[in-house]
């Protein structure tokens, strides 16, 4: 705690509120007087104002002193229910002046959507002035009637604590009130303590202050009545009102509203909920309480990458400490160095940088990293599932006081609730996370009940779920009740239905043929699951139960439901993307291997955990260490029957793999270059029909080549002409290879038959169907013969379509890396393209260009009034961008230059973590993996043989 209190101050302080007795007594005299004689009509009346007057400011400072006490007392409780001893002083920001207030609650509850970053144009609010003391001052100072919309958990319930006791201090009533003391109260409504009748509980609250001054001072007794008008007449009453959003008796807002337009109108008023409440897409009749009066609207600004990098910088390697010190205040150039700090800890970051602006989640990670400093967040997944755990841990404590807890027990069961709960929410309404209603939240229980495998929560069972919300700080539930069930976003509603998809208890769920140990077929009992596996709104769900720890899962329910992703959907596009994130756990690949960071460690397999590897002596090679490797990792990691289901997902292939093998068995004999046997070859194989060269695999460089001459796995990589080919350098590649042609249409169609009529839209506008057809030309150009349709190149695909078409083929199928790419375009050619230094024009008659030619359409692939390249491959210059298996970066060939420890510099795959994936054309070019776009194509790799990397290692 003492480290965290530290890391806290140095971001921007715990806000220890100091109040001494002399400030209380200070007392304004010559200002009273001067009120009361220009007020008064007579020496006894001002009398009694004076003395009045000094009564009432006494006990309004008595309570404000309660108020400071109040806070720093819950500052010295670890277990304060608000988390204000975690507190790290908030930032405010204000929105601009007309502007509308805008519904921020996606950034959390959809993970597509990113924070608005400060300074952008789109952002529609503005830093607040100042720090600490300044700030809350400023902020405050703003307006007298102030909404402050954030989603939940972002710190706004902390933050209004703060600020009471900010008002309440001599400090901020002295900016605030000019010196004089007021009546500062916060109502929260998640502790149900919103009041019907506000005046009512305005005297209810101060009446035990107003007793004690009449019992221990002589003089004119005061009425708690007069006392709390006097201060609202006085313009001295701050009111806080916190959580509108989760007030839904229209009597109470009723009550409110008329409270701020009568009694209240002269008070300071702070009003804080979701901003959907405010935006125009809440309840109207939450919306009418900001109808009718001026506001201004703020926001509680989320925790900046430098509030998280003091958060957990003593946790960090002690290389990535100390990089922000007092007074730095560069934080533009200082922001990569701080994200590649954080990074050592959590690899995916920028997945779960939304996730550490909010104070709960923050916590939680660094309690994970005090427990285990080894601990790495690799996946969202994985973050959430630690956070839930160890919230509900902690819970324990707490509902160990209301129930007769069962421990473990106990936890499982909350998980299993909650999973249930969860899936049900997401099964009725994919995009709400919440249940509102006494009868809907009945129904939700019987229906979170059967998925349970139960006839009903007993009542102890669901009333220790209803405590959840309290018992986990909000953490993970908002509300929790007889009328509401709703999740503090919709990434918790989404990660617990995951649980469900992975842990859950319904006996049904698992179907198969066979004994279940050695089952034939696999299935998930849920019938309608399988209609949801493309289904956008199901996507986190789906992500999250492949990124659950395997420790938290039960295997076999786990592979029942990831099965259905293999399926093709009875309606709609296979759910490539899933498929790829899922596929870990089901089959090995050296690639992805390598792109997870699995490493041999002596002896061990390190990824997050070790896993041992039994040695076989000193004498043990690098192959047979990698045979080794891969047979405990399958052990460890792929699921039970993991086989069955990709020998059912491949079983649509079997056909095609069948053409491959036979016309790549005829073809892939490539003779020497510049021989007549070799002029004769590329003639035979030029009139070959598309059909054949589409399902032809030749060798790059051809296995004659290299019997010749082993330099024939050396060529140039890079051009002279783009910035991101630079430098051009010599490269050595393993031999591979690569498809003849870029796949087709139809080949595609036999992976995903409903690719072609595919009503999904696309980023770009349009949908699928309609975007291939326009740019799949309907008739012969002038330059075609061949009718364009099967055998033309498919377009529209992402990187994961192209990625997971691949290993639909067979495990020894891939896409091909930038190296393996490059080398095999050039044909052995060293100069820009694969016919050497030709005009574009010429270019144009050897292949059919896509974004040059006359109708910009794709073309029927292999044409045989084109020219091959000398290895025999078709549509390597001109055709649409092709997808390759690498991250992009733009400075990668410089990097890999750099790091060469001899010339000529060997192959790799490439960057192992990026925002964008590699196009391959005439030059880089940068893609968005998921983008589905006109431009964009593929080819396969087959036989992938990785070289030594440049480190000397063997690449896994």
């Amino acid at each position: 705690m003492e480290k965290l209190e530290a890391a806290s101050q140095s971001s921007s302080g715990i806000h220890r509120v100091v109040v001494s007795d002399l400030q209380y007594q200070q007392e304004l005299k010559h200002r009273q007087l001067g009120v009361a004689i220009g007020t008064a009509n007579s020496l006894a009346d001002v009398y009694r104002q004076l003395v009045g007057d000094t009564a009432k400011n006494a006990i309004l400072r008595a309570w404000c002193k309660h108020k400071v006490e109040e806070w720093n007392r819950a500052l010295q409780d670890p277990n304060d229910s608000d988390l204000v001893s975690r507190l790290i002083q908030p930032t405010f920001s204000l929105l601009k002046e007309g502007k509308v207030p805008v519904d921020t609650s996606g950034r959390l509850s959809h993970f597509s959507a990113s924070p608005v970053q400060e300074g952008t144009q789109a952002n529609p609010y503005e830093l607040v002035a100042g720090e600490g003391d300044d700030q809350l001052f400023n902020f405050l100072n703003a307006a007298p009637h102030l909404c402050l919309t954030e989603d939940a958990g972002a710190g706004k319930s902390v933050a209004t604590r703060l600020l009471t006791a900010f008002v309440s201090s001599p400090n901020g009533y002295e900016k605030l009130y000019q010196g004089q003391p007021c009546l500062a109260i916060r109502f929260e409504e998640s502790r149900d303590d919103w009041p019907a009748d506000i005046l009512q509980e305005l005297q209810r609250c101060l009446r035990p202050f107003v007793e004690k001054w009449n019992s221990t001072t002589a003089g004119d007794p005061q009425t708690t009545e007069e006392v709390v008008q006097w201060a609202l007449d006085g313009g001295r009453v701050f009111l806080i009102l916190d959580g509108l959003d989760q007030v839904h008796d229209a009597k109470r807002l009723q009550s409110i509203r008329s409270f701020l337009r009568n009694e209240g109108k002269q008070a300071r008023i702070l009003l804080t909920g979701r901003s959907h409440v405010v935006s125009g897409q809440g309840e109207i009749q939450q919306q009418n309480i900001v109808t009718g009066i001026s506001w201004r609207f703020g926001r509680v600004n989320p925790f900046s990458l430098r509030d998280q990098y003091a958060y957990l910088e003593d946790l960090l390697p002690e290389d990535h400490r100390g990089l922000v010190g007092e007074g730095d205040n560069d934080g533009v150039n200082n922001d990569w160095g701080l994200k590649d700090a954080l990074t050592t800890r959590l690899p995916d970051y920028d997945l779960v940088a939304d996730l550490l602006s909010t104070p709960v989640i923050l916590r939680i990670v660094r309690d994970v990293l005090q427990d285990n400093n080894n601990a790495r967040f690799l996946s969202r997944g994985e973050l959430y599932a630690q956070a839930s755990r160890m919230t509900i841990r902690r819970a324990g404590v707490k509902l160990a006081e209301q129930f007769q807890w069962r421990g473990e027990t106990d936890i499982e069961l909350l998980e299993q609730i909650s999973a249930a709960v969860a899936y049900q929410m997401v099964v009725q309404c994919a995009w709400r996370y919440s249940v509102q209603g006494s009868d809907a939240v009945s129904r939700l229980r019987n229906a979170a009940a059967d998925r349970c495998g139960l006839d009903d929560f007993d009542d102890r069972d669901w009333s220790l779920f209803l405590a959840a919300t309290h018992a986990t700080n909000r953490a993970v539930f908002e509300a929790t009740r007889g009328d509401m069930i709703s999740f503090r976003h919709r990434g918790f509603m989404e990660f617990y239905a995951a649980q469900h998809l992975v842990l859950n208890k319904q006996s049904q769920w698992r179907l198969t043929e066979g004994p279940l140990e050695l089952p034939t077929r696999i299935r998930c009992g849920d019938r309608d699951l399988p209609n949801h596996t493309n289904d956008p709104d199901w996507y986190w769900v789906w992500r999250f139960a492949t990124e659950i720890p395997p420790e938290l899962c039960d295997s076999k329910i786990q592979i029942a439901s990831l099965s259905e992703l293999f399926r093709q959907p009875v309606q709609e596009i296979r759910p490539t993307e899933l498929i790829y994130r899922a596929w870990h756990l089901f089959e090995l690949n050296d690639l992805l291997l390598k792109q997870r960071h699995f490493r041999l460690r002596d002896g061990r397999v390190v990824f997050g955990q070790d896993l041992p590897i039994h040695s076989q002596g000193k004498s043990e090679t690098a192959e047979s260490e990698r045979q080794t490797l891969r047979a405990v990792l399958g052990r460890a990691m792929l699921l039970p029957g993991a086989d069955v289901v990709l020998a059912e997902f491949r079983e649509s292939s079997r056909e095609l793999v069948a053409k491959i093998q036979l016309d790549t068995k005829e073809w892939n004999n490539v003779p020497l270059k510049d021989t007549p046997e070799h002029t004769a070859w590329l003639k035979r194989w030029q009139q070959q029909p598309s059909e054949v060269k589409c399902h032809t695999f030749l060798q790059c460089p051809p296995q004659s080549w290299v019997k010749q001459d082993p330099d024939a796995c050396v060529n140039v990589m890079g051009t002279r002409k783009a910035d991101d080919e630079k430098p051009r350098h010599r490269i050595r590649v393993s031999p591979f290879e690569l498809q003849a042609t870029p796949v087709t249409r139809g080949q595609y169609a036999v992976f995903d038959r409903a690719f072609a009529t595919s009503e999904f839209k696309t980023s770009l506008g349009g949908v699928i169907w309609e975007q291939i057809e326009k740019y799949a030309a309907s008739k012969p150009t002038y330059l075609a013969k061949e009718q364009p349709g099967v055998d033309c190149q498919v377009v529209m695909t992402s990187w994961y379509d192209a990625w997971v078409y691949c290993k639909w083929l067979g495990p020894e199928y891939q896409l091909p890396t930038d190296c393996q790419h490059e080398f095999g375009i050039r044909g052995g050619d060293p100069g820009d393209s694969c016919f050497g230094s030709v005009d574009d024009q010429l270019i144009l008659i050897y292949n059919s260009r896509f974004s040059g030619n006359i109708d910009r359409h794709s073309h029927v692939v292999g044409q045989k009034l084109k020219l091959p390249n000398a290895y025999g491959l078709y549509d390597v210059d001109g055709q649409v961008w092709e997808w390759s298996w690498d991250w992009y970066e733009r400075e990668w060939n410089a990097r890999r230059v750099e790091s060469a420890l001899s010339d000529p510099v060997p192959e790799d795959s490439g960057p192992a973590w990026g925002s964008f994936r590699l196009l391959c054309g005439s030059k880089c070019r940068s893609g968005i993996p998921g983008v589905r776009d006109v431009n964009g194509g593929f080819r396969c790799v087959r036989a992938i043989v990785l070289s030594q990397s440049s480190s000397g290692h063997s690449d896994l």
